[in-house]
């Protein structure tokens, strides 16, 4: 007779239940189970992702490329953590997780018909899409000093022209105006970005009343890239944060780079929201770091004020950032807090501090921080959230983020929170289980406040990384180490790519 390990068993039986409720979603999504899946109905004023089924073809090769790649640095994080430079290692599995990640996204956006360049191109150039570039190409922008200091005012004219700009700081206009200036103070720069934008095909004219400048279609090349690369480079800022909550190297760069092959990074490009998971996770994971009980003081100050200078970054890219990072701060401090409550209350002092040096700094170039955001959030409020019906949303915001973050990190999301939250009501336990609940119970109370109401799975992917540590910072079945093993952090990966591949062939993703 051939036994099973009572120690394999658990863990054996988990896997067992990511793979098959993960199959059967992707099979639902295939072959359209109910149009229910992508949401409740279109906009306006609701939201549903459209049905765009693509036939299996060679375009997807160059994401499954990168994918394997990424498995590759999986299995060779065992080797690096035996080596005498693991730092290092970790480091090079980090930078190479980045570029990976980068190009996973590339090549899942390349299986469009249009391929991933004319792809990016266009959207970035649409009013509708999000209408930063095309605010920053007008004479609104031209001149950053004159439009911070009167961008309550214009936020008001924008909202019927440019919704999506008229609903955030200033910070994305600028963005992409900084880009344009770029592209035309740097002729060479904006000769190669365009003979790359026509090589792809793509016909520029039409994309805008006067046809975009040769600055302009360089910008709107160039910001998706870099948009995507911030958002890769968060696997450094979520390696950082797992290994403070668990303290095991090798799992945090694993953590680190699983985050490259979550669904929602890695099929929203090119989207403001995949940028912001790089500032928002490391504010959180500075705060976390200088929370840890071996950080000096000096540590303890360094730390506190990058997280809040982090923060207020965020924040000048979009208001929704605040609540993300409040969410990852009580995650941080129900993990540590507890145990040392004059360190904590010393590092949320600085952070505050730090944040509220920023925002003076952008009142004394002549923004009106406060004005504007709540100029900002009434359009928001008018426009999207009281047109949507907050019972529908309580249903499928969860729904929109079990297919974004992934169904295998949703379910172990839901495990990790349920056992969390029992446990530490009973005793007061773990301190990496007071992460887990508070993380999972931080989301929870984002989408019962009614706040978000469509588009989950893009809105919020600047919180996604912690979810994903609390998803697999405890200890696997029969299994010492905290934090993912290499084999089932591979298991991760294969589903995360299936869920990105399948999704990607057969909705159409903005």
């Amino acid at each position: 007779m051939i036994g099973i390990r009572p120690a394999a068993a658990p863990g054996a039986l988990r896997a067992c239940v990511l793979i098959a409720v993960t199959v059967l979603a992707l099979l639902a999504v295939r072959f359209e189970a109910t149009p229910l899946l992508r949401g409740p109905a279109p906009y306006p004023p609701e939201w549903q992702w459209a049905a765009g089924a693509k036939p299996w073809s060679a375009r997807v090769v160059p994401a499954l490329g990168c994918a394997l790649g990424l498995v590759v640095l999986l299995l060779l994080s065992g080797r690096a953590a035996a080596g005498r430079r693991s730092r290092a290692a970790y480091g090079g599995l980090l930078a190479g997780a980045t570029l990976l990640g980068l190009g996973l996204q590339l090549g899942l956006r390349h299986v469009d018909q249009e391929g991933a360049v004319a792809a990016l191109v266009s959207r970035t150039i649409s009013g509708s899409f999000t209408s930063f570039h095309r605010v920053a190409n007008s004479g609104l922008a031209r001149d950053p000093a004159r439009f911070l200091a009167g961008h309550q005012e214009i936020l008001a004219s924008l909202r019927h022209r440019a919704l999506h700009a008229a609903t955030h700081p200033p910070g994305p206009v600028l963005f992409y105006r900084g880009l344009i200036e770029l592209c035309r103070r740097r002729r060479g720069l904006t000769e190669r970005l365009g003979s790359v934008v026509s090589a792809s095909g793509l016909e520029t004219a039409p994309l805008a009343s006067p046809p975009p400048s040769p600055e302009a279609i360089g910008a709107a090349l160039l910001g998706p890239l870099l948009l995507g690369l911030l958002g890769a480079m968060a696997c450094w800022p979520t390696a950082a944060l797992a290994r403070s909550v668990h303290g095991d190297a090798a799992a945090a760069a694993r953590t680190g780079v699983l985050w490259t092959m979550v669904p929602a990074l890695a099929l929203m490009t090119p989207e403001l929201d995949q940028a912001l998971a790089l500032p928002v996770t490391a504010s959180v994971a500075a705060l976390a770091a200088a929370l840890r009980p071996e950080a000096g003081r000096a540590r303890l100050v360094g730390h506190a004020a990058a997280a809040g200078l982090l923060a207020a970054v965020a924040e000048f890219f979009s208001y929704g950032a605040a609540v993300f990072v409040l969410i990852g701060a009580l995650a941080v401090l129900a993990w540590r807090g507890w145990e040392s409550r004059r360190r904590a209350a010393a590092a949320v002092g600085l952070a505050m501090a730090a944040g509220a040096a920023v925002i003076g700094l952008e009142r004394l170039a002549g923004h009106r921080p406060l004005a504007s955001a709540l100029t900002a959030l009434s359009i928001h409020r008018q426009h999207f959230t009281v047109r949507r019906s907050y019972l529908a949303w309580l249903a499928f915001d969860p729904v929109d983020l079990f297919w974004f973050l992934g169904p295998p990190l949703v379910l172990l999301v839901v495990a990790v929170g349920l056992r969390s939250v029992i446990r530490s009501a009973r005793v007061g336990d773990a301190a990496v289980e007071r992460f887990q609940a508070t993380a999972v119970l931080g989301v929870a109370a984002l989408v019962l406040s009614g706040i978000v109401r469509g588009e989950a799975g893009r809105i919020l992917i600047p919180v996604m990384p912690v979810l994903l540590v609390a998803a697999v910072a405890g200890k696997e079945p029969g299994v010492t180490a905290p934090g993912p093993s290499v084999r089932f952090s591979v298991l991760l990966a294969v589903l995360l790519t299936a869920t990105s591949v399948v999704i990607r062939l057969t909705w159409d993703v903005p």
